[in-house]
């Protein structure tokens, strides 16, 4: 079994604040898969923050946790980025929103084979001009849960489409 061990740095200011810190797994417009591995970062975990065609694979025993929000496609220019989970122990769980397409537009989240992706709050297309992200759940078992709800569109452009503790999403 491969483990992996990361070192978690936190900045705190002169003031005694803590500025919050993100983790990019993998580099803008590169492929990476994590298997056999367990992961833990503080704070953001993002997928695409500038660029465009970032794909990042979680398989067999892959375990991505991070204390805060999880985004594909986070600026306006990060297009076209992607997570798949791809097997019944693929886990990413998050203690805060997953936004897929933050301001990034044609981000896409896959979710399948009994694959899990947890978070607090769901959102598909979280800015103005995200658009045409999507989120596909399929296989028996695959799950994408928000506890606290799902947000499909801009807050204020969509308040009618707004989901209540989602369980699953098929495609939007």
């Amino acid at each position: 079994m491969n483990t992996r061990y990361v070192l978690v740095l936190t900045l705190l200011t002169a003031s005694g604040i803590v500025l919050p810190l993100h983790a990019q797994v993998v580099n803008d417009g590169a492929t990476k898969t994590l298997s056999n591995v367990t992961n833990f970062f503080t704070g953001d975990v993002t997928v695409g923050t500038n660029g465009s065609f970032t794909l990042l694979v979680l398989s067999n025993n892959a375990l991505l946790t991070n204390s805060a929000n999880g985004v594909i496609g986070r600026n306006a220019n990060a297009k076209s980025n992607e997570v798949q989970l791809l097997s019944p122990s693929a886990r990413w769980l998050m203690g805060s929103a997953l936004q897929v397409g933050s301001s990034g537009s044609f981000n896409r989240l896959t979710i399948s084979n009994g694959a899990v992706v947890a978070d607090v709050d769901g959102f598909l297309g979280h800015d103005p001009g995200a658009s045409n992200n999507v989120a596909l759940v399929t296989g028996a078992g695959s799950l994408w849960t928000s506890s606290d709800g799902l947000l499909v569109g801009h807050p204020f452009d969509r308040p009618d489409k707004v989901y209540p503790r989602v369980q699953t999403v098929i495609q939007n």
